[in-house]
């Protein structure tokens, strides 16, 4: 039976393990902020475009709202104003962040002097004629493969993968999430020998990817463990991009990492220190597929109040 004393001993594991060294102490310090979100953009490039983005998703929200409501949305444009004024830190941001920051301000401008005009953006747009059991079958078909052809792959080869995982929702639009990978076998080896759940592997390790998130878009304590969410949402994207194109990927476990696997696996994929690793993913050409495994009931996914 689950008790208390085992969340208990769940939850300390997961501080000692999963948020080991700098992971702790830059969660513990966003969960004990105090300054406002434009004095943490000056930290960092990466600070000042999450905070970009999270002021432009909210305006977004509100241009795209048919219950326009001008009052909702003022104090963020303004600040949105005030933040792309800033010569010194626009410099150094991307210029797709600042473009579309920029084209949400003038949206949400637009907007209240003219109220009751929905966007040509909020309208409704045609979606492709898909099928939606062929496409349920092609997920239902996705399965995790732990022995591969002997095939090298290219970079070129995951990219397709990778355009799936741009696709995914990330929180207030931030897209601070990215993968790191080797398509050298033996790179990818030695990354796959420092997780855990390696049992039933193949002797060839064709790619080895690392999905992370940019903590420094992740400041304060209601974001906390977001980065996590993020990486873990992009992570599904990029195993049916993966499917798509022939190729399987399966996950590893990271969550039981402790500091001193995670400092090797930085070190060995360049992962720049302030990236949190979420998940692993080992990528290759399938030799053999397993039938798909029996699903719980469908009533066992959802409850209705």
């Amino acid at each position: 039976m689950f008790t208390q004393s085992h969340l208990l001993r769940g939850l300390r594991r997961y501080f000692l393990c999963t948020l080991a060294g700098p992971r702790l102490r830059r969660i513990l310090a966003m969960l004990t902020r105090t300054e406002t979100r434009e004095d943490a953009c000056r930290s960092s490039p990466q600070s000042y475009a999450a905070i970009l983005r999270i002021y432009a998703h909210a305006l977004e929200k509100s241009v795209h709202s048919p219950r326009f409501d001008p009052n909702r949305g003022k104090d963020r444009a303004n600040s949105l104003e005030r933040l792309l004024s800033n010569t010194s830190l626009t410099a150094h941001i991307d210029g797709e962040t600042l473009g579309w920051a920029q084209e949400m301000l003038a949206a949400y401008r637009a907007r209240v002097a003219c109220p009751t005009e929905l966007t040509t953006a909020a309208r409704a747009s045609p979606r492709p004629n898909l099928n939606a059991s062929a496409i349920y079958e092609f997920i239902r078909q996705r399965r995790s493969v732990r022995h591969f052809e002997e095939q090298e792959l290219r970079v070129h080869d995951l990219s397709h993968a990778i355009e799936f995982m741009r696709c995914a929702p990330t929180s207030c639009h931030r897209q601070a999430v990215k993968a790191f990978l080797s398509v050298t076998p033996e790179t990818a080896r030695r990354a796959h020998a420092l997780c855990v759940g390696r049992s039933g592997f193949g002797d060839f390790i064709p790619a080895f990817v690392s999905i992370a998130a940019d903590l420094n878009a992740y400041s304060f304590p209601d974001e906390a463990f977001l980065p996590f969410v993020d990486a873990g949402i992009c992570a599904a994207f990029f195993l049916l991009g993966c499917h798509a194109n022939n190729l399987a990927a399966t996950l590893m476990a990271w969550s039981v990492s402790d500091e001193d696997r995670d400092r090797k696996l930085h070190e060995l994929l360049s992962i720049p220190a302030y990236y949190a690793v979420a998940v692993n993913c080992v990528v290759g050409v399938p030799k053999s597929v397993a039938p798909p495994n029996p699903r719980k009931p469908l009533d066992h996914w959802f409850s209705v109040v």
